[in-house]
């Protein structure tokens, strides 16, 4: 569900980028900002899906251990 979020949030950031490099928007101070936000933008997504994921599967890692610790104990 959020990977085509992400994908497309990062294919309209290399499209304003381009934008950005052509000839007649490169003065615009307003298209500067807008561009940079959305780098900012799409980075900030990523470090949420990136902690999300990591807490997801500490968690399921220690579950893991607990497990396994009970099954050995029971032997």
């Amino acid at each position: 569900m959020i990977g085509p979020f992400i994908g497309n949030g990062l294919l309209s950031a290399i499209y304003e980028l381009k934008i950005f490099l052509s000839t007649r928007y490169r003065s615009s101070l307003l298209v500067r900002f807008y561009v940079f936000f959305s780098f900012v933008q799409w980075f900030f997504v990523m470090d949420f899906v990136l902690f999300f994921l990591y807490v997801l599967f500490e968690s399921g890692v220690g579950h893991c251990e607990e497990e396994e610790k009970k099954i050995k104990s029971n032997k």
